[in-house]
């Protein structure tokens, strides 16, 4: 018997026996659905796994993610949202933002942002996000302010002060640039 021959069996076994009121079984059941190539089955179970569950959180971002690998950020944006509703994370709001900004909607990545510092003002990563966002829409006074922001909850971080440098060498102020190119190279590998 194949892989999926096997599978399908199990399938067959699992509905047949009622093992679906175990614990997390359909949880399981859900994830054998995908590998079965019925993504739409995976998608409707999953959901309403996720949607029944006291800590939906990771399975509303799993299937966010589903969403996204899909190409349909809607459901993904909707997913992350739940996910979010939840128990926020910092690693959900940069996805969620990151996902409107390859949408094209920067306005909506950056208010995504803003509402993620509120909870993690702390977060070099949706600080240093944040300021790329800004930088590549032509905000380069808050792009400024969001790397030095990076660079102050974490002095190390490399790529920040290679960004601070070249906004800064773009507008003509070369001579601090020039210290943060300086630092960033001082503070590389090998």
């Amino acid at each position: 018997r194949t892989g999926v021959e096997r599978a399908r069996a199990s399938l067959a076994f699992v509905l047949r026996y009622g093992l679906l009121s175990m614990p997390e079984a359909e949880l399981r059941f859900a994830w054998l659905q995908l590998f079965l190539g019925s993504p739409d089955d995976f998608e409707r179970t999953l959901g309403a796994v996720a949607a029944t569950s006291p800590d939906g959180s990771s399975l509303h971002y799993d299937l966010a993610r589903f969403h996204e690998a899909r190409g349909e950020t809607e459901a993904a944006a909707t997913a992350y949202e739940a996910s979010l509703a939840v128990l926020p994370a910092a690693s959900v709001f940069d996805r969620l933002a990151r996902l409107r900004f390859g949408k094209g909607e920067s306005s909506e990545a950056l208010a995504v942002f803003r509402r993620a510092l509120e909870a993690f003002p702390e977060s070099d990563d949706l600080l240093f996000n944040q300021g790329i966002v800004q930088a590549m829409t032509g905000r380069e006074q808050e792009a400024l302010q969001s790397f030095r922001k990076v660079l102050e909850v974490d002095p190390g971080r490399i790529d920040a002060r290679e960004n601070l440098a070249g906004i800064l060498s773009g507008q003509g102020r070369h001579e601090e640039a020039q210290r943060h190119f300086k630092a960033a190279l001082a503070l590389a590998p090998g």
